[in-house]
C-alpha cells in the first residue's frame, strides 16, 4: 500500500501545507456522503479540489476494503484470480484498480476503470503516471466495443467499487452481460436499504450465473428477512499511519471501523464451496450478562439462528472481546446434545 504522504504530490490540486483547506473539502464530502446530501454530483465530480480531497481521504481509506474481500479467494482459485483482467465500474480516481494492482503487481493483466467523471479519470491518469507507469491501464467513460474486444482471450474480474448504489438494476446487470466475468467483486455501502435491493438481485439473477465465495456459507437464498433491523454487512477494522489518523481525528470521522458490504462471486461450475456444519457467520450480539451470551448468526443451512451459551466456555480473551466482535466474521461452533460446548473465532 502506498504511503499516505506520497499521494499529496499526485493530486490535481495540491493540498500540501494547506491542511485547513483540505479539512474543509473533506468535511463537505462527508456531509454529502452521509446526512445532508447537499452537493449535486457535479459539485464534486467535476471540481478538481473536491476530487483531490476525495483521492487523499476516501480513495486511500477504501483500499483495505478491497484487500479484505480479495483475501477471501480460496487457495484453489488464487492464481486464476490474479491473472484475470480487472474492470472496475465507477472507479473514481482508479480506487480499486490501484488496490488490485498493489496486491497482484507481478501478474500480467489489463486494468480498466470506467467512470462518467472526466475529472476523476484525469486524477486517475495522474496517479497512474506517478505510481503505476509500468501497468497497462485504461481509464474510460464507458465500456466500449473496442475496449471489450481488447480484453478477449483472458478471463475477467468485474468489480463494482462503491458504484452499485449509484446505478439501476438494469445497468448493473447489463455490465455483467457485457463483461461476462469469471469473478464478480462487490464493495458497497453497508446500509440496510442498499442490501435490501442487492438481496433481490442476489437471490435471483446472480445465483443463476454465479456461486457465492463470500460472505455466504451456502448457495441458497439469503435468509435475511430484513425485519427487526438486521441485514448482512461487515465491519472493517484498520489501523492507519499517524498522519492519516491525525487527519481523521481533526475531521471527527472514524475510519478505523468502517461498515460496508463486501461480496465475492465466481462463475458457476468452476468451484465448489466446502462448508462444515459447525461454521457460522456472526451478525450481532443480542445480549450479554455475567453468565450468558446470546448472538444472532447465519448458519451453514442458510438459516438465521439465535444461539445462547454460557460464558464459562469462552477464554478470558474471548469474553473481553465480545463487545468488539465485528459483523461478518466467521465462527466455528462445537455442539454436543444440542448444547454449545465451544466457540472459536
Amino acid at each position: 500500500m502506498l504511503d499516505f504522504s506520497q499521494l499529496f504530490s499526485a493530486t490535481l490540486y495540491s493540498f500540501e501545507n494547506k491542511e485547513k483547506e483540505l479539512l474543509y473539502h473533506i468535511s463537505l464530502l462527508q456531509k454529502n456522503f452521509t446526512k445532508e446530501r447537499s452537493l449535486r454530483l457535479s459539485d464534486y465530480l467535476e471540481d478538481e479540489k473536491m476530487v483531490s480531497a476525495y483521492t487523499l481521504f476516501y480513495m486511500y481509506s477504501n483500499w483495505p476494503k478491497y484487500n479484505f474481500v480479495a483475501d477471501k479467494i480460496p487457495e484453489s482459485l488464487k492464481d486464476r484470480y490474479a491473472h484475470c483482467h480487472f474492470i472496475d465500474v465507477g472507479t473514481g480516481p482508479g480506487t480499486y484498480l490501484w488496490a488490485h494492482e498493489m496486491m497482484f503487481s507481478d501478474r500480467a493483466k489489463k486494468l480498466v476503470g470506467i467512470d462518467l467523471s472526466k475529472i476523476m479519470l484525469k486524477q486517475g491518469r495522474l496517479l497512474k503516471d506517478n505510481f503505476f507507469a509500468e501497468s497497462e491501464v485504461y481509464l474510460e467513460k464507458n465500456y466500449s466495443a473496442s475496449l471489450k474486444k481488447s480484453l478477449e482471450g483472458k478471463e475477467r474480474i468485474l468489480c463494482f467499487g462503491n458504484s452499485f448504489n449509484e446505478m439501476t438494476d438494469d445497468v448493473f446487470c447489463q455490465y455483467i452481460e457485457d463483461v461476462d466475468p469469471t469473478f464478480l467483486n462487490l464493495i458497497f455501502l453497508g446500509t440496510k436499504e442498499v442490501f435490501q435491493r442487492f438481496k433481490k438481485l442476489r437471490d435471483g439473477y446472480l445465483l443463476e450465473k454465479f456461486d457465492v465465495i463470500y460472505p455466504c456459507l451456502t448457495q441458497e437464498n439469503c435468509p435475511m428477512t430484513l425485519e427487526g433491523g438486521d441485514w448482512c454487512h461487515q465491519y472493517l477494522y484498520h489501523k492507519w499511519p499517524l498522519a492519516f489518523e491525525q487527519l481523521s481525528q481533526k475531521l471527527k470521522i472514524n475510519r478505523r471501523y468502517t461498515p460496508f458490504f463486501g461480496g465475492l462471486f465466481v462463475k458457476k461450475g468452476l468451484w465448489k464451496k466446502e462448508t462444515t456444519e459447525d461454521e457460522v457467520v456472526f451478525m450481532r450480539t443480542i445480549f450479554k450478562n455475567k453468565g450468558e451470551a446470546k448472538m444472532l448468526v447465519c448458519n451453514g443451512q442458510s438459516e438465521l439462528e439465535k444461539i445462547s451459551f454460557p460464558l464459562k466456555i469462552l477464554s478470558k480473551e474471548q469474553k473481553k472481546n465480545i463487545p468488539d466482535l465485528l459483523a461478518g466474521i466467521k465462527m466455528r461452533i462445537k455442539r454436543e446434545d444440542g448444547k454449545i460446548k465451544n466457540i472459536i473465532w
